[in-house]
C-alpha cells in the first residue's frame, strides 16, 4: 500500500470522525450547509459539518463527502442521491445521516486496515 495513500485515508477518517462529533452535538439543518437558531448555536447539514472540520471546498473536504456519498448508496440501496440530497430529503431523520456518517468510519477504518495489514 502506498504510505500516501494510507495517510490520506487517516487524515479522511479523522476528518469524518470529527464531523460526525459536529453533526451529532449541533442542531440539523436542512437545505443549507450550516445557519445560527434562534437560540444563537450554528446548525448544520451532513456536508456543513464536513466543511466546518475541514476548513472549506479544499481536496481533504472532498474525499470526506466522497465517502459520505458513498455510504449513502450502502446505507439505503433504493436511495441513487448523494449525501446533501439524502440529508435534505423530506423522509429524512438526523438519526438517518447519523447511520451514514457511521456506515462511512466503519467502511474507512476496515479499509484502513485491511491496508496496514
Amino acid at each position: 500500500m502506498d504510505k500516501t495513500v494510507q495517510k490520506g485515508r487517516l487524515e479522511v477518517l479523522g476528518a469524518l470522525t470529527a464531523a460526525r462529533k459536529k453533526f451529532a452535538t449541533s442542531p440539523w439543518t436542512k437545505g443549507t450547509f450550516q445557519r445560527v437558531t434562534k437560540s444563537g448555536k450554528t446548525a448544520y447539514c451532513a456536508i456543513g459539518a464536513v466543511y466546518a472540520v475541514t476548513g472549506g471546498y479544499g481536496e481533504l473536504a472532498r474525499a470526506t463527502v466522497r465517502e459520505l456519498n458513498e455510504a449513502t448508496g450502502h446505507r439505503n440501496r433504493n436511495y441513487r442521491g448523494d449525501v446533501a440530497g439524502y440529508n435534505d430529503s423530506r423522509a429524512t431523520r438526523k438519526a438517518d445521516v447519523l447511520a451514514v456518517f457511521n456506515g462511512a468510519i466503519r467502511r474507512l477504518q476496515r479499509r484502513v486496515k485491511q491496508a496496514a495489514a
